[in-house]
């Protein structure tokens, strides 16, 4: 869209609603990829590593340009996160490993709340499972988070 080859051009007061590849950032599945890839990226460039990987060079290129070391901690703000049906056995084990955890369950591609659910034991998410994925052709995909009880509130409300 925003090639110029391609004829389509904004008139005075158009906006764009969309970004190229939007979908990386707001779809929560592909957020978690991104975000744990980037992460393993920066370990990678911080303990040197050395990596043939085209997108581990591209940012060890950027970070030398700007100067700065890659800093691990600034990415830990991701709960302990797995995407379901994918990820179900990992999330299994660290379930059984953290008994006492509570979870947050949330449709990949849905927003304004729906379709999420907390969840404290292993039999809730079985029996969502066999109800959700037995009659469904296509699974639909969830991500399922460790949920963050003291949350940071600006101005008494949810930031996030």
């Amino acid at each position: 869209m925003f090639n110029p080859e391609n004829g389509v051009r904004l008139v005075d007061g158009q906006y764009v609603n969309h970004f190229p590849n939007h979908y990386e950032l707001t779809r929560k599945d592909l957020m978690v990829k991104n975000i744990k890839r980037y992460k393993k990226e920066m370990l990678s460039v911080a303990t040197g590593s050395s990596s043939s990987s085209s997108s581990t060079n591209a940012t060890s290129d950027a970070i030398s340009a700007l100067g700065a070391p890659p800093s691990t901690e600034a990415l830990d703000f991701l709960p302990t996160t797995y995407t379901l049906p994918a990820d179900y056995s990992l999330f299994v084990e660290e379930f059984r490993r953290n008994p006492n955890v509570i979870w947050i369950m949330k449709p990949c591609s849905k927003a304004q709340g729906k379709g999420i659910f907390i969840i404290n034991k292993l039999s809730q998410t079985k029996k969502w499972a066999n109800q959700r994925w037995t009659n469904m052709p296509i699974k639909e995909g969830y991500v399922v988070s460790r949920y963050i009880e003291n949350l940071c509130l600006s101005e008494a409300r949810n930031s996030i």
